[in-house]
């Protein structure tokens, strides 16, 4: 049998024609060269993360219920992030193998590169930097503390003896001629800190939001000394950090949660309620106080320079006995999406179809076929 020819064809269905034409038409009007990406298959999709209940760590909480991490691959929920005290508990987690991920603040980074004992740590994600009244000593009013020259002979609170902010205060003591020696510095607990100052038990304590903010609502704690002023303005603070074995090992991994950290901190930065929610929720905060947000700078990139201050600041205060160089403690980052292995991605094709759908296109080989059968072989399994 002879078939008929093309044209009796299409003119047997012009209105399917139609549709399909148009719904090609639209699809490649639709694309542009931000959409014809390729995707790197990950090493590993599920991690786990050690958070703390500070309004800047609680951002990966806020990524997860987003699905930022979701869109980049990655399988990070609520009960994959254990929320700790201090940030030597997250990266002790971090070196136990307990947790891929880990929050903290910068210095016990530094420590971990100085201590042969543990291994090495990179910064993956950056979160926040100090500006004027983010990083305060505060008292209680009835006190009479208003300056840093009366905590002269007075018990202040820090997190930890060799923590951030026991470096921070230290400088900011030196640069206004006070000796460090001359104060009473002891560690508490930032959940004990708000407690202790109000029944008089520390006569002041460094604090940063939320429980900054708490102090202020419960008994209009009083502004001693801004410690985030200053040659400390701008310091980079906290972020989130893995071995360097498991950046090495996980390149694409450690890429997709940093392109996710940066999507929910730019999030946050607009939608500042949405922050508090996690704070409230997870952190065992009021929500009066925690809506009250943070008046950390939330920060998405970092350099080497800039990180270089935390360890020449504990240099600076007797800390270490030498600095770290910074370069050693940064993940260096792609400029594009991070694609280094050509058999370990797909080209992936996404445009809009008609009534807003998304239509994704998959032009796999024989060799890139092969290549996500190996990756899946090897993927590691959730338990």
């Amino acid at each position: 049998m002879v078939s008929p020819p093309a044209e009796s064809l299409v003119g047997r269905h012009p209105r399917r024609t139609f549709a399909l034409g148009l719904t090609v038409t639209v699809v490649a009007a639709a694309l542009t060269s931000s959409q014809l990406q390729w995707k790197p298959l990950l090493e590993k999709s599920w991690l786990t993360v050690a958070a703390m209940g500070v309004t800047d760590s609680l951002i990966v909480r806020l990524g997860a219920r987003m699905g930022f991490f979701r869109d980049e691959g990655l399988d990070i929920g609520f009960d994959d992030i254990k929320i700790v005290t201090s940030g030597p508990e997250s990266l002790r987690l971090l070196d136990r193998g307990d947790v891929d991920v880990a929050y903290s603040t910068y210095v016990p980074f530094v420590f971990s590169a100085l201590d042969p004992k543990i291994d090495d740590v990179a910064v993956v994600a950056p979160t926040s930097s100090a500006r004027p009244h983010s990083c305060v000593i505060v008292a209680n009013p009835v006190s009479g503390i208003k300056s840093p020259q009366q905590l002269v002979g007075k018990k202040v609170a820090v997190t930890a003896e060799e923590s951030q902010s026991a470096a921070m205060l230290s400088a900011r003591l030196l640069e206004v001629g006070i000796d460090p020696d001359d104060v009473d510095i002891v560690s508490v607990q930032f959940s004990e800190m708000v407690r202790r100052v109000e029944d008089g038990t520390l006569d002041a304590a460094f604090l940063t939001d939320p429980y900054l903010s708490m102090a202020t609502i419960d008994y209009e704690a009083v502004e001693a000394f801004d410690i985030g002023a200053g040659k400390l303005f701008g310091i980079p603070t906290a972020g989130f950090g893995a071995k360097v074995k498991f950046k090495e090992e996980h390149p694409n991994t450690v890429a997709a949660f940093r392109r996710g950290m940066k999507r929910a901190t730019e999030y946050a930065r607009a939608h500042s309620k949405d922050l508090a929610r996690e704070v409230w929720e997870s952190a065992g905060i009021r929500k009066d106080v925690a809506l009250r947000g943070t008046k950390l700078h939330l920060e998405t990139r970092i350099d080497e320079s800039e990180l270089q201050r935390v360890p020449d600041l504990m240099r600076d205060v007797g800390m270490t006995k030498g600095s770290v160089d910074a370069g050693d403690l940064l993940v260096s980052w792609p400029t594009s999406t991070g694609h280094d292995s050509q058999s370990a991605r797909l080209p992936t094709l996404v445009g809009v179809g008609l009534a807003g759908r998304y239509i994704t296109c998959r032009r796999v080989s024989s060799v890139r076929r092969q290549a996500l059968r190996s990756h899946k072989r090897h993927s590691p399994v959730r338990a």
